[in-house]
């Protein structure tokens, strides 16, 4: 340890108070004996072969079958990948996703009224198949998805409220 830190106020009070009465305690040397002989178990020998063991599913076959699963799945899906990375390369979805940044605000609040809207479609689906609706998150998310769609329509509404006022400052 530095000495700096061992010449420091705090240390010597953690030293004076806790390190101390501990090294000199009848419960280090309680633990201290406990852990000896717990080494010497039969038990904590059995659990330092079982962790210490080579795993046997290494060379088994299914785990062999697994991973070559795998590996052509990984194939398929990166030919996928690449066939849309070319449809869509000239598209105009990855324009739009390219020039987002230099669209206005408002189409900004309107696709993300679109994208809003679509999740809430989707939890209501997925609602429907669980059968399990929690009608709080469905009505804020279409609220949101209103708000979204009415700042995108008027550009006035947005403009003149305090919040925006105080993120233009």
């Amino acid at each position: 340890m530095p000495l700096f830190i061992k010449e420091s106020l705090l240390y010597k009070i953690f030293d004076k108070i806790i390190i101390k009465p501990y090294n000199n305690s009848k419960f280090k040397i309680f633990m201290t004996n406990l852990s000896t002989s717990f080494k010497a178990s039969f038990l904590y020998k059995i659990f330092e072969r079982y962790i210490r063991k080579n795993p046997y599913f290494l060379s088994s076959f299914s785990y062999k079958l697994f991973r070559k699963l795998i590996r052509v799945i990984d194939k398929i899906m990166d030919f996928i990948n690449l066939i849309c990375k070319k449809c869509l390369k000239g598209s105009e979805i990855c324009e739009e996703t390219k020039n987002f940044k230099a669209m206005k605000l408002d189409k900004k609040f309107s696709l993300a009224s679109i994208l809003f809207s679509a999740f809430s479609l989707a939890y209501i689906i997925g609602s429907i198949i669980n059968k399990s609706s929690n009608l709080y998150i469905f009505a804020t998310l279409i609220f949101i998805s209103f708000m979204l769609y009415v700042l995108g329509i008027n550009e006035n509404c947005y403009k003149k409220s305090i919040i925006y006022k105080l993120v233009k400052m």
